[in-house]
């Protein structure tokens, strides 16, 4: 294999995988798509939630919750991450697999391109 295919390989994996991601979301979009044309051909409603039984404003606005810069602030801040963090899961887990392909990548590069 000559010296710049082998340094090719991950673009062309990279590639694949965003091509492979275009289409699986391609595929959801339309399924989507066909299922809202046959829910409105059908009646069924695109709604979600039943008429009439929705608060007309938001149930807490945490934009007028004042915080100052004590310690009662300091414990609201604390209390909002731990609360968000069941929700953030997913995203540490995508930082944590973005950073092993970063550091992959990296070892890889200075393997083969000693400088």
């Amino acid at each position: 294999m000559p010296e710049w295919m082998r340094s090719l390989w991950i673009l062309q994996w990279l590639g694949f995988v965003l091509m492979g991601g275009g289409l699986i979301a391609l595929g959801l979009f339309l399924t989507q798509r066909v299922r809202r044309e046959h829910d409105r051909r059908d009646g069924v409603p695109a709604a979600v939630g039943i008429s009439g039984n929705l608060p007309q404003g938001p149930g807490i606005n945490i934009a007028q919750v004042r915080v100052g810069g004590d310690i009662g602030g300091l414990v609201v801040v604390i209390g909002i991450f731990l609360a968000c963090l069941p929700v953030m899961w997913g995203w540490f887990l995508a930082v944590g697999v973005g950073a092993m392909f970063v550091a992959v990548a990296l070892f890889l590069w200075h393997r083969y391109h000693p400088w």
